[in-house]
């Protein structure tokens, strides 16, 4: 993603459907569906939408904007812990988070597990930093004095979207302000701005994205 651009989600998973040689169909139903992100004329580019293949509560079909599931996501509460489980159309986990609260609330920094390496969630005073297993930073969410958004940083701290809640849905807007997404079923803006971590595959963005609505 460059900083001065939001790149569709629906772009990146319709590539990443194609690379299968038979990728599954979503049922197309959004009334149970966790959250939607349409692109600026309303069109879906992505959903999460219920699994009625299991009727699972917290499970869901992650789809693409031609309604190709491209992984499976879990979203649940246990024993104190929230868990944010995603996993591909085989099965294999990509990203998965546990978190305990602390204190009456999430405080803590949050680590996310991939098979490529854990992703840690660190916290300061209105923000959060995207970092790998290295250290090294990939991102950052945050809110500036002021600003009634939240934004999303690349790499190197350079906002390059922000996030806006706009009569009831999330407006993800771009560097010049102009609104290229919006979502419905988050609550959290910081959750929206996640949407746009383009450093992240879909299935990652998707558990941080959940995790972080999550608190």
């Amino acid at each position: 993603m460059t900083r001065d651009r939001l790149v569709p989600f629906g772009a990146l998973a319709i590539a990443l459907a194609m690379s299968g040689a038979c990728t599954p169909r979503c049922d197309g139903d959004l009334e149970g569906a966790r959250f939607v992100e349409r692109d600026r004329v309303g069109n879906i580019e992505w959903s999460i939408e219920s699994d009625y293949s299991t009727n699972a509560v917290g499970k869901y079909d992650v789809c693409d904007s031609a309604g190709r599931r491209i992984g499976h996501v879990a979203d649940y509460a246990l024993k104190g812990a929230q868990t944010v489980e995603s996993t591909d159309n085989s099965g294999a986990t990509v990203a998965k988070s546990v978190h305990y609260l602390s204190g009456g609330g999430f405080k803590a920094d949050r680590t996310i597990v991939r098979p490529s390496g854990t992703l840690r969630i660190h916290r300061a005073p209105d923000l959060l930093r995207i970092l790998d297993e290295q250290g090294v930073p990939l991102g950052q969410i945050g809110e500036q004095p002021g600003a009634q958004r939240t934004f999303a940083y690349d790499a190197g701290g350079r906002p390059f979207a922000s996030a806006e809640l706009v009569n009831g849905r999330i407006a993800l807007h771009g560097i010049d302000g102009a609104v290229e997404h919006l979502v419905t079923g988050l609550r959290s803006e910081r959750a929206a701005a996640a949407l746009a971590l383009a450093a992240l595959s879909p299935l990652e963005r998707v558990t941080l994205a959940l995790a972080l609505d999550g608190e």
